[in-house]
This record gives structure tokens, sequence and C-alpha cells, in this order.
């Protein structure tokens, strides 16, 4: 039997008895702009596919009006019992548009990558079992929001694939050979955002799941996240001048 059969074998196990995912999903972000010539920095912490807690950080930029480049990453440093430790980075591009004062529209395309390992705990008497490999992550995001005077609530669905390449490491207590192999997941990961203004500031509550489908050592059917994220955002320039001192 060669490498990848062994691990789709190892995959029915993984997924009927629960265990971590050695991939937890990211915190979709979603700047959702106003103008040419803003910036805004974040940092979010929460929880992801786990109750191990999650960091994030992000930035994006519009360099002119209805564009916006997007950058973050995030990790889970932490790992007990059935957690999952990983650290990620995303890269994305997209375009929005304002409605009057109170709608906001945003579309992101983008891809992010990162390594994580997690735990298989068997039932059978064997030792936990360690997953560990690098991902891959395409995807397309929207959002839409409302405005009302301080306040902005909206939600959002972002599409992805996770492609993995994962080594099944055995543990000291058992006498199966390393093995590993290429697999993929895809993501469909609805979200919600409520936003507290003050000034250039910004609180944000946001939660979701990422409902998945394909190999489970990947992911679980069901990950929920959530978190708290605080906002700064500025005028850096205007886009019709040179940026502002």
């Amino acid at each position: 039997m060669n490498s990848l059969p062994r691990v789709v074998c190892v995959l029915a196990s993984v997924a009927a008895l629960g265990c971590s995912n050695y991939a937890t999903p990211h915190h979709p972000y979603a700047p959702l702009l106003s103008g040419g010539g803003q910036v805004e920095a974040t940092v979010t912490a929460g929880a992801s596919g786990t109750t191990a807690p999650t960091f994030a950080a992000q930035v994006a930029i519009s360099p002119v009006d209805h564009f916006v480049i997007v950058a973050g990453g995030d990790v889970d440093p932490f790992a007990y019992d059935r957690n999952t430790q990983h650290i990620a980075g995303e890269l994305a591009l997209g375009a929005y548009v304002i409605d009057g004062p109170e709608l906001r529209a945003e579309v992101l395309v983008g891809a992010g990558g990162g390594y994580g390992t997690g735990q298989w705990l068997p039932d059978s008497g064997d030792d936990d079992s360690l997953l560990r490999g690098r991902y891959f992550r395409p995807f397309i995001q929207g959002t839409v929001a409302h405005v009302v005077d301080f306040f902005t609530f909206g939600g959002g669905l972002r599409l992805g694939v996770t492609f993995a390449d994962i080594a099944v490491l055995p543990g000291p207590m058992t006498y199966y050979p390393p093995r590993g192999g290429r697999t993929s997941q895809v993501h469909i990961d609805p979200f919600i955002t409520f936003r507290f203004r003050y000034d250039v500031f910004e609180a944000e509550l946001t939660g979701g799941a990422s409902l998945s489908g394909g190999d489970a050592i990947v992911g679980a059917p069901v990950n929920g996240f959530g978190g708290l994220r605080l906002r700064l955002r500025f005028q850096a320039w205007d886009p019709g001048g040179a940026p502002s001192e």
C-alpha cells in the first residue's frame, strides 16, 4: 500500500474520533475602508478551531479609491490536549464600494499559507500520533455591512481550498513507520461582524464557522472561530495629492 492511501485510511479514524486537525481556520479580515489614502492596522485575540487562544495581526492600505491591499498573519502558539498549533500568513487584493453613508461592500481575492501540527489520539490503546505539515489556501471573500452612527454590523462569506502536504508521525509507543501525502479540503466560512468606532479607533466582535468537505485530517467538518479585534484607521494621504506628514 503506498503512502497516500494509507493516510486516507487514517483520515476516517481521525474524523470519527474528533481529534484536532493540524490546520485551523484563519480569522477572516474585512477592512471595509471608505476611501483612497486610508490605512488600517489591527490586532485580534480569540479562538479558532480549538479552545486554544489564537492571535492575529492585519494591515490594509487603499492606495486609490475602491482598491485595497490586505496582508496579515495569525498564530496559535499554545498546544495542550487535542489542540492545534499553527502559524500562517495571508495576502489579498480587493475592491470596495460605498453606497451613501450607510452601506459598505467589499470583495477580496487572495491566498494564505502556513505550517501546522496537531495530535491524533486513537482509542485503540496506541500512543498518540503527530500530524505535521505545510499548507496553501487560496480564497475569495465577500462582505456587506451597514453603518449607523458609531456602529457597523454586517456579514460575509469566504470560499477557499486548503492544499496540504502532511506527515503522520508515530508516537513513542507505536510501531508503524512515518507516512504522509498531499491532500486537500474545500472550505465555506460564513462570518459576522459588529463594530463600535470612536475617532480613529474601532473595536470589533467577530465570529463564524468553517464548514469543510474533503479530508478530515485538514479540518473537522465544522470549526468555529471568533474573537475581539482592535482597529486603528487613519487617513495617511490625500489620493489626489502627496502623502501627509
